[in-house]
């Protein structure tokens, strides 16, 4: 082989291993935007994105993204100290990397600690299109954070419990309504596609919230329907205690309705259940009622024997 052909064979390995790492980041930076798309709820995707990341810069030593990519994984999860080392590696390859370079800004600009009143809103009044846009976006990329740490949001019985669900989906719905408030009224100025994507994981929060809250009350009524239905066979359990041939034929009647409406209740836990929702609080309730009814039937075949 000449030297001609050495260094074209060197220059074509270089192009593919850039095309390799390119290829990894885009599959890296899909993998995050389908975590913040659910709201960061499965981790798993950012620590897939992270070896991809990390794979991509040893195909690629001399290339920016994947160093870029780290230091946006690492702020996510609290690794400042991390997130700056890739920084200082990314800026020594590309020292004019835009992306780079609003990392390190946000770095450097971002207290240690959030007040203890939690992300404060910018107001619209005070700053200009080019403030409100810089503020919303570090505002946004704190918020990520945050979300990050919430546990996701479950459906409940206890009264605690459901008040706090309650005041966690009124709080999401209010940042959303003002965020997507704030996003409108910059469109005209500026392409608001990246803060749209930084709403994202805001807004599968609180769906997720808003379906813990519906499923939460449907178990509640489906709670105060077994009860009441627990109620009536132990009454009618202690009336067989001296049954009449007239008694016997109203408990048969009565038992046709009460299995209906178990049948009622049987669905809608097989539907909250299917949605994903702990319906063993419940479930527990149900088999008490089911097997007391069973009780009163055997009652009802020994009786007429």
């Amino acid at each position: 082989m000449n030297l001609k052909e050495l260094v074209r064979t060197q220059s074509n390995l270089v192009a593919n291993r850039q095309d390799e790492s390119a290829s990894l980041c885009k599959q890296a930076y899909f993998l995050i935007a389908e975590a913040e798309s659910q709201g960061f709820v499965d981790k798993a995707p950012l620590k897939q994105a992270m070896r991809l990341f990390i794979q991509a810069a040893r195909q690629k030593r001399r290339y920016v993204e994947p160093y870029v990519g780290l230091a946006y994984l690492s702020l996510l999860i609290e690794q400042r100290e991390v997130a700056k080392k890739y920084l200082t590696t990314a800026l020594q390859i590309e020292p004019n990397n835009e992306d780079a370079l609003r990392l390190q800004s946000y770095l450097t600009e971002e207290p240690e600690a959030l007040p203890e009143e939690g992300l404060k809103l910018p107001e619209l009044d005070d700053l200009d299109p080019d403030q409100l846009y810089d503020q919303l976006e570090q505002t946004l990329f704190g918020l990520i954070r945050e979300l990050m740490k919430m546990p996701p949001p479950l459906a409940t019985l206890e009264p605690d419990a459901l008040e706090a669900l309650q005041k966690q989906t009124d709080e999401l719905e209010s940042q959303a309504q003002t965020y997507d408030k704030q996003i409108q009224s910059l469109e005209r100025e500026f392409d608001t596609s990246e803060l749209r994507r930084r709403i994202r994981p805001l807004e599968a929060m609180l769906k997720r919230a808003q379906k813990a809250l519906e499923a939460s009350e449907k178990m509640v009524q489906i709670q105060s329907q077994i009860q009441g239905l627990l109620q009536t066979v132990k009454n009618i359990s202690a009336r067989l205690a001296q049954p009449t041939p007239e008694l016997l034929q109203r408990t048969e009647n009565e038992l046709e309705s009460l299995m209906d409406s178990c049948d009622w209740a049987a669905d809608q836990l097989d539907a909250l259940e299917e949605q994903g929702h702990d319906i063993s609080p419940l479930a527990h309730s149900y088999h008490v009622l089911t097997a007391i009814i069973e009780q009163i039937r055997d009652s009802l075949d020994e009786q007429s024997a």
